[in-house]
């Protein structure tokens, strides 16, 4: 066998192996709950409040008609 066909081979070998390890997602933090997320942001100096998921001011804006 000639040299360079082992040396493609192996090569050929490592990135098949490295390609996922490189490409994968990394694990980021998850995001914060909201009730931290809204006292860091308190924190801050911006006010924000929190809202119940079915509030009726959530659903404020969001309309369809049709004319």
């Amino acid at each position: 066998m000639d040299w360079s066909i082992i040396v493609n081979s192996v090569v050929g070998i490592l990135v098949l192996i490295a390609l996922p390890l490189v490409l994968r997602k990394r694990k980021k933090a998850g995001p914060l709950k909201r009730e931290e997320f809204c006292r860091h942001l308190q924190g801050m100096g911006i006010e924000a409040t929190l809202r119940e998921r079915d509030s009726y001011e959530e659903k404020t804006g969001v309309s369809c008609s049709l004319g």
